[in-house]
């Protein structure tokens, strides 16, 4: 498989199963690096496949939540 196989579909699912860029080149064999999969993640026409942070409530508002995870 190559780097030109992955449709933003594939890379978009990959991501939400938590792969990194870095794992996804070394999926394919080291044959590409890791900028080349951001590059590529990015660049799709549909929207940038990003990431984003959530911030959760772990003190179930007895207290505002201060912690980010990601």
């Amino acid at each position: 498989m190559t780097l030109d196989d992955i449709d933003a579909k594939n890379m978009l699912r990959g991501k939400q199963l938590g792969f990194s860029d870095l794992q996804i080149s070394s999926l394919l064999l080291g044959s590409y690096g890791e900028n080349d999969i951001r590059t590529k993640r990015l660049g799709y026409a549909s929207g940038a496949i990003s990431p984003f942070v959530k911030q959760i409530d772990t003190l179930a508002a007895e207290y505002p939540a201060q912690i980010i995870y990601i």
